[in-house]
This record gives structure tokens, sequence and C-alpha cells, in this order.
């Protein structure tokens, strides 16, 4: 018995699998080949100008999208900032109420300039609208020429909130931000009248407290 290594019944002959291995190798580098044969055989050669008009719809999307981040931030902003004078002109408001009768005046003239910004504010909203639902549908048509029908959130969303609206009340429904914000604005037109009326009789002698 020599004292060479001898595997056992359980563990290969490593000399036999190296001795495997380039014929693997080379049936490895075979295939990878014709894999690459194929694929050369199979390619599309892409037209230049269906490239460049690509390009330029995904430049127009980038263009559309930056329109309507500009515009939508600029219309949250404008919101914000009603919200913040409303809020202290209606503390005014309240504190003129409660006050003595030589403050009915100033309710007076707080409740028309509530009533004032409600009305402008609501126009502004109005021309922000229009500008952010031009980027939308400009960014609609965008999506149409460079990305897949599933991508196309522009384009989509209008038959996306039919579909979700369907079979329910307007309460209950989804709103838009116009919506929402032309609600605020009548409520707070709403409050400016009525805090007038009530300091204008007061002021008149109608009311006393």
């Amino acid at each position: 018995m020599d004292g060479g290594f001898r595997p056992s019944k359980g563990h290969p002959n490593p000399t036999g699998s190296c001795r495997r291995l380039p014929k693997l190798y080379k049936r490895c580098l075979q295939h990878q080949c014709e894999g690459r044969r194929m694929l050369e055989s199979n390619s599309v050669e892409v037209d230049p100008d269906a490239a460049k008009e690509r390009e330029a719809w995904r430049n127009a999307s980038d263009h559309a999208w930056r329109y309507f981040e500009l515009h939508a931030g600029q219309r949250m902003t404008v919101f914000n900032f009603f919200t913040v004078l409303t809020g202290l002109i209606a503390a005014g408001i309240a504190a003129s109420i409660q006050g003595s009768l030589r403050f009915a005046i100033v309710g007076l003239v707080l409740g028309g300039v509530m009533v004032l910004l409600a009305f402008v504010f609501w126009k502004l909203d109005q021309r922000v609208s229009f500008l952010i639902k031009r980027a939308e549908d400009a960014q609609a048509l965008a999506e149409r020429h460079f990305l897949p029908d599933e991508s196309q959130l522009f384009s989509s969303e209008p038959c996306a909130r039919s579909r979700a609206q369907t079979g329910r009340s307007r309460l209950v429904s989804q709103w838009t931000f116009g919506a929402s914000f032309r609600l605020v604005f009548v409520l707070a037109a709403l409050i400016g009248a009525t805090s007038s009326a009530i300091s204008g009789l007061r002021v008149a002698g109608f009311f006393a407290w």
C-alpha cells in the first residue's frame, strides 16, 4: 500500500473533475458566442430621427413638470397666506363684536376687508389653477410619446378619478383642490359679510349689548 492520496467512494476524483473543466469552459464559450450571434441577428437599428424626437418629448416633459411644480407650489403658498390673513381678521372681528359699541365700526371695516380678500384670492386661485391645468395637459401629451401606458399618470388621471367616484355622492366623493378652496373662500366671504352686517346694525342702534 503506497502513501498516496486515494479518494473515498463518497468523494469524486479531483483529477477527473479538473480534466472535465476545459470541456465545460469551451462549451460555455460556445453557448455565449451563439447567444451573441442571435442577439446581433435579432437587433433592430434605431432610427436617429425617432431617437431625437423621443428625446425632444422627454425634454418637453421635464419642462412641463417644472412648470407644474412651480405653479402648484405657488397655489399652496397663496392659499396658506389667505388662511393666515383671514384668521387674523376673524380674531379682530370676534374682539370687536364682543367689545363695546365704539369697536363696532372696526368690525364693520374688518368684515368688508374679509369679503374683499376672499374675492381677490379666489381670482388668484383661478389664475394659478389655469396655469396648472396647462402644465397637466402638456405633461399628458408628452407622456404618450415616450412612456408606456401604465406609467402615463397625468393622461390617465381623469379616467382613474372617474372610476373612483362612480356610484358616490357629491359629498363623499373626491374633491379637487379648486372645489375645496372655493368652499373656504365662500365661507370666509359669508363670515365677513355677516360680521359687517352685525356691526353695522350695532352702529345704527338696532343691536346693543
